[in-house]
């Protein structure tokens, strides 16, 4: 939404971006202030998954998938290449002890598929194309866990064969 909003390609009402954020920020700030409150905060990360999983996947099926086609592909493809590869390369720069892991960034979420019915619901104009979106969308998160394990992976074995050459060089 606040790419949409920002860029002007849809007309987000200011509270409806703030409804979507305060929790957040307020979770964040309350999770940080206190390790009580973060450990008491921490189970419902995951007792939220069903209420909002099980809409969104009751909402796709199998024709949306093959509707979505090369553009939904492509779209979890340059997801994994380029998220992946740029959270490589930053937790890289940023000398983490596993950059590989950096890679992980490039999957693109579950809960992701409800972005378009969200932005439509916010700016009507959306409508046409929401369905779409989604399908677009719901074939980049099955492509994306398909390859995003497979390139960190892949870029585990260059760590640890960049390792073993520097334990030789010793």
């Amino acid at each position: 939404m606040l790419a949409f909003g920002a860029t002007g390609l849809a007309n987000v009402p200011l509270n409806e971006l703030f409804a979507a954020l305060i929790p957040i920020v307020i979770g964040f700030i309350l999770g940080n202030l206190d390790e009580e409150i973060s450990e008491f905060l921490k189970p419902g990360t995951t007792l939220l998954i069903p209420f909002f999983a099980f809409p969104l996947r009751a909402a796709l099926n199998f024709k949306q998938l093959l509707s979505a086609g090369l553009s939904g592909i492509l779209l979890g493809v340059a997801c994994v290449l380029i998220t992946g590869l740029a959270g490589y390369f930053v937790f890289k720069v940023l000398k983490f002890k596993f950059p590989q892991v950096g890679a992980a960034v490039g999957a693109t979420a579950g809960n992701a598929v409800g972005t378009p019915a969200v932005i439509a619901q916010i700016d009507p104009s959306f409508k046409v194309v929401a369905s779409q979106a989604t399908a677009q969308v719901a074939a980049a998160i099955i492509v994306t866990a398909i390859l995003c394990p497979l390139l960190v992976s892949f870029l585990n074995k260059i760590e640890k064969n960049k390792k073993k050459g520097e334990l030789v060089n010793e």
